[in-house]
């Protein structure tokens, strides 16, 4: 059973958009099994809620999946290349069709993917204002020194915009783990050039709270009910 936030639900299985639906919502025209709702994050569990607007039931006709994916090295995180090169289409074969996934990972770094066919869900996930954080583990060509923690935590600025962890680990001199929640293009890379050093290695472990886990390069496994309500979508 899928369980979807009410506003979610409203933009994949409706024409409405999330802002006509916050309107539809504070009018009261928006009722969940037969009750009027006001919060647009109630849970819908789909299939069985009976959810109307207006007086008119929407249905969701279609089935929504949630995976997530081991992105191995050298592949690209797209899924056609006009040069021929590696990429994700061979590992999103077995999965159902209409899957795609959302954001990338450059050819050199590997670790989690989401792959979903919620348009709304990528969407949000992908959208600049949003700051779901992110975990890496990283080999460094060189020694880390440990003053270059605080400048990485307490952030400085990029030529496209100021950067900033959210948290920095040595696991020994040359491989940290760290987090941060900005998605512009090649941001660890680019943040660690900045100060000194080159990103050897690239992999990341989780997305908010969903882990790689036990994951191996090229498998993937759906997400969890948890992980998927682990994400918020407004």
């Amino acid at each position: 059973m899928t369980i979807m936030k009410l506003d979610r639900f409203l933009v994949s299985a409706s024409r409405y958009s999330r802002r006509e639906i916050y309107t539809l919502v504070t009018r009261g025209e928006v009722t969940v099994n037969g009750r009027v709702v006001t919060d647009m994050t109630v849970p819908v569990r789909v299939g069985r809620d009976m959810v109307t607007v207006s007086s008119e039931s929407v249905v969701f006709e279609g089935r929504l999946f949630y995976y997530k994916l081991y992105k191995p090295l050298g592949v690209l995180s797209t899924l056609q290349d006009p040069k021929g090169r590696l990429n994700l289409s061979s590992y999103l074969e077995k999965l159902p069709q209409g899957t795609f996934p959302i954001g990338r990972l450059d050819r050199k770094s590997s670790g989690l993917l989401l792959v979903t066919n919620d348009g709304a869900f990528a969407n949000t996930l992908m959208h600049p204002s949003f700051k779901l954080p992110k975990t890496y583990r990283l080999g460094l060509d060189k020694v880390f020194r440990l003053s270059d923690a605080q400048k990485l935590i307490a952030g400085f600025f990029l030529e496209d915009g100021p950067v900033r962890f959210d948290a920095v680990t040595m696991v020994d001199r040359k491989t940290l783990d760290v987090v941060i929640s900005e998605g512009r293009n090649h941001i660890v890379r680019r943040s660690f050039a900045a100060i000194g050093y080159d990103v050897q290695k690239l992999h990341r472990t989780a997305i908010g709270r969903i882990q790689l886990g036990e994951l191996t390069p090229g498998k993937s496994c759906p997400l969890s009910e948890s992980e998927i309500a682990s994400v918020p979508t407004s």
